[in-house]
């Protein structure tokens, strides 16, 4: 008989062992091949960690190409701060910190990405693009311009193949205007490279030119400030949403009728609850649900047409109804229009870029540039250059188109693009 404390030990871890078996014979199929297999659990857990931060990522892109930046700064800082090249995530690490440089540069921000590009170079001290980022911030500060011009040519003669060094070393040499023939060479064949390689996708791409005609100028509201004049400007609107503004303040609601059967009250309810707090999501909630648009035409597929001078045609009919054209550019390709004009006949009329409402576009250094790979487009309003058009007229649409890439802009003519329907 057991009497000691061992043996009592003992003999209680032995009915656990034992119900423990009773229950695995009771309740699990010996027969499954998965019962004892813990690699596809582990399989399924790395996957889910992945996919979160691919979601993170392709939303942080997003707000990037949109030029903001606080949110991928903030998950540098913080979530992502701790990852290491060895992590699988690392690589999507990696591509926000290029994406987030090239914001910054684009901004002229070159503080900050002096800063980034420093935070970059810590983790992977080999990185060719860090390094690139970080002698271009060199270059635009005011005080080391020569340590950074020095490192662009140190780097580039080290990485002659090197996109990034090839465009940021091209622009400090145009800028200083010194002739390197070596360096033109390698960006010659680079360019040559390039073309060759994205002859297709560029052709294929640029037959998907559309335009539509528009009676009565487009009125969507292409930004925040136009949906709240798109509110002020009618008075129903307006006076809904000192409703909903007073109502959120705590304010009485006495002053204000009741409208559709509902109180004050229950009216900024109900738009608070759908998501209006401000005035830009009251106008665009609004709008979505009563939006006033004009009479626009089918999408035409006019033949793009560009000359060895690097001029583009749209050509269609024109009648004396049509205000404005939304012209759409073709998806998945990167492009940069530097001047826009209209023709008829011999007389052409200029188009400032500055005056062009875009969507999905950006005007960077005097271009109208993409900054997404889809639903890029934008408007010319014609009355205000063609007024007295009386009958239907063969017009024009004359665009200088550039491809940009990390090592300079490509004329699209040089592409031999000849893209008619």
């Amino acid at each position: 008989m057991l009497t000691s404390k061992s043996g009592l030990k003992i003999l209680s871890n032995a009915l656990s062992l034992i119900g423990a078996i009773v229950f695995l014979v009771i309740f699990l199929d010996p027969k499954d091949q998965n019962l004892f297999k813990f690699d596809d659990w582990g399989n399924q857990w790395s996957t889910a960690y992945y996919q979160k931060h691919t979601a993170t990522f392709k939303e942080l892109i997003k707000q990037l190409q949109k030029g903001e930046t606080d949110s991928t700064v903030l998950q540098l800082q913080n979530d992502w701060n701790d990852l290491e090249k060895r992590d699988r995530v690392y690589r999507l690490k990696r591509k926000l910190l290029f994406a987030l440089s090239e914001e910054l540069h684009r901004q002229k921000r070159y503080n900050e990405l002096l800063k980034w590009s420093s935070e970059w170079r810590k983790i992977d001290d080999r990185d060719v693009d860090a390094i690139a980022f970080f002698y271009e911030a060199l270059y635009r500060s005011k005080h080391k311009q020569p340590e950074g011009f020095n490192g662009l040519k140190l780097e580039w003669h080290r990485f002659p193949d090197s996109l990034t060094l090839v465009g940021f070393y091209s622009l400090a040499l145009e800028e200083r205007k010194i002739h390197d023939p070596t360096f033109e060479t390698k960006k010659y064949d680079l360019r040559q490279a390039f073309i060759q390689k994205q002859w297709r996708k560029v052709v294929d791409s640029a037959r998907k030119w559309k335009v539509r005609l528009y009676t009565g100028a487009p009125t969507t509201p292409m930004n925040d400030r136009e949906y709240e004049n798109y509110v002020d400007s009618h008075d129903n609107l307006k006076e809904t949403w000192e409703v909903i503004h007073n109502y959120l303040k705590g304010e009485t609601l006495d002053r204000y009728p009741a409208k559709h059967g509902l109180t004050p009250s229950q009216q900024a309810e109900y738009w608070i609850k759908e998501g209006a707090k401000t005035k830009t999501l009251f106008g665009k909630l609004h709008y979505a649900v009563s939006p006033q648009k004009p009479l626009v035409s089918k999408p035409l597929k006019p033949g793009l047409v560009t000359n060895t001078n690097n001029w583009s045609q749209l050509t269609l009919k024109l009648g004396p109804d049509t205000d404005a054209l939304r012209i759409d550019l073709p998806p998945k390709i990167e492009l940069q229009i530097d001047k826009v004009r209209i023709r008829m006949n011999t007389i052409t009329h200029p188009v400032p870029l500055s005056q062009i409402k875009s969507k999905n576009m950006a005007l960077v250094n005097n271009s109208l540039t993409t900054t997404s790979d889809r639903g890029r487009y934008f408007f010319v309003q014609m009355n205000g250059y063609l007024p007295h058009i009386r009958n239907e007229k063969d017009i024009s649409i004359e665009l200088v188109i550039h491809v940009p890439t990390r090592s300079g802009q490509i004329p699209l003519a040089d592409f031999s693009l000849r893209i008619e329907d």
